[in-house]
């Protein structure tokens, strides 16, 4: 492989370095809006995602085939990067799923407790005609 096929494979994985730099500060970004429950910065974090993610795999087509079989120590450097930015951000991802996964669980545990209020409205409404008065503990009113 050439030094201009070297320098053209450099430039590409450093360019795929600051697109999963984004990714990463977006991650972050998003588990906060996680925390804060800020649906439309989620939305546009996502988005933004995806932008990201289209110019890596466009780049990916850009690679020479078989450029990993280099043994170019700059190339290997710049790989090493990439697999601890990757692992990064799967550890964010990871995060970001788990806290999901509790805001689901927490609407459904909401959405239960709301269900039996409504119930237990409507069991006292249907039973309001046959309610006494009240009653003292000794059984007298």
């Amino acid at each position: 492989m050439s030094a201009a096929d070297r320098g053209e494979i450099a430039a590409i994985l450093d360019a795929q370095y600051d697109d999963y730099q984004a990714m990463l500060a977006l991650g972050v970004q998003q588990e906060n809006s996680f925390s804060r429950n800020d649906l439309s910065d989620l939305d546009d974090n996502f988005q933004q995602l995806r932008l990201c993610m289209n110019r890596i795999r466009l780049r990916e087509t850009q690679l020479p085939t078989r450029w990993q079989d280099d043994a170019d120590p700059t190339i290997a450097g710049r790989c090493v990067g990439l697999r601890r930015i990757i692992g990064e951000l799967d550890r964010i991802r990871q995060v970001n799923e788990q806290s999901v996964r509790d805001q689901m669980q927490q609407t459904r545990l909401d959405l239960k407790q709301s269900q039996s209020g409504k119930k237990a409205v409507r069991n006292y409404l249907s039973h309001s005609g046959s309610i006494q008065g009240p009653r003292f503990y000794d059984g007298r009113r």
